[in-house]
């Protein structure tokens, strides 16, 4: 790692100090505790190109969890495999009881999961992280994502529905087979515009973003999956003056900010005081950081 520093739960803000450029936190706190349950697997899907979807009986991480918060998940059976997997919540049903987590299957831990039922427990600890802050001066909200990526833009997008806040989508992938979740985000009424890379007609990212920024109709930009991406989104928010988050990927180990697996650099800004490059626990601080804060060169 290059020079800095951690900064820990003492740099960390209160949940009032998020309140900037008109944006305002959700209803569920920053600072709700976390759960710690054995769920039960309500039911497993397998969506396009191979995605899972599980959806999990944890009614106390359901109803706390806020938008873009994660869980640490794992089976109860794992073997030498001691560690939870992070995830982001996809979509949650507080009434049901439920939460879902969708995810692609690249090692054993995602292959343990892979193989859960309906009626097998599962292990939930959450929800974890901060939720995203939404505009509250009646503009919308632009959703961009990657692959497993459009996991944290369902929950937003449902959160928006339930506040009466416009959502637009910019979904990408390799391929159309390869898409995932635009069907849940118009369900949830998002407006979606599917991006290939085997579009040869296509427009960049950077072009379609700008040309929905251009109306100011739009409050915020939320980024998952992709740095490319992330990157597009940063320009166009400094251009329109925007306020955009990207989540961010690290691997942890424990969720809330005891085993400092997941330190990420970031750029100095409003909780980063040094004036240098320092280092924040995603699992506190995110999982979704402010896009001028997040390193992503």
């Amino acid at each position: 790692m290059a020079a800095g520093r951690v900064l820990d739960r003492r740099d960390r803000p209160t949940c009032q100090d998020w309140g900037v450029r008109g944006l305002a936190l959700p209803a569920t706190p920053a600072n709700v505790p976390w759960h710690m349950v054995t769920g039960t697997v309500a039911a497993a899907h397998l969506d396009a190109a191979g995605y899972r979807r599980l959806v999990v009986h944890a009614p106390p991480v359901a109803a706390a969890c806020g938008p873009g918060q994660f869980v640490m998940v794992r089976a109860p059976e794992w073997g030498m495999l001691l560690l939870s997997r992070p995830f982001d919540v996809y979509r949650t049903d507080p009434e049901a009881g439920t939460l879902e987590i969708l995810f692609k299957v690249k090692g054993e831990g995602t292959q343990r999961l892979a193989a859960l039922r309906a009626g097998d427990p599962i292990h939930v600890l959450g929800p974890l992280g901060r939720p995203v802050p939404l505009p509250q001066d009646g503009r919308g909200v632009l959703l961009v994502s990657r692959g497993a990526g459009v996991s944290p833009m369902v929950r937003i997008a449902q959160e928006c529905a339930q506040r009466g806040i416009r959502a637009r989508a910019l979904v990408s992938a390799a391929s159309r087979e390869r898409l995932v979740g635009i069907q849940d985000l118009e369900t949830l009424g998002v407006t979606v515009h599917p991006l290939t890379d085997d579009d040869p007609a296509a427009l960049r990212p950077v072009q379609i973003l700008s040309g929905w920024a251009a109306g100011g109709e739009w409050g915020a930009v939320y980024v998952c999956g992709s740095r490319r991406l992330a990157r597009a989104a940063r320009d166009v928010c400094r251009a329109h003056n925007l306020a955009g988050y990207v989540f961010v990927e690290a691997h942890m180990a424990c969720g809330f900010g005891i085993c400092h697996g997941c330190a990420v650099p970031v750029r100095p800004g409003p909780e980063n005081p040094t004036g240098q490059v320092a280092y924040a626990l995603a699992c506190v601080r995110g999982p979704a950081l402010p896009i001028e804060e997040a390193v992503l060169d």
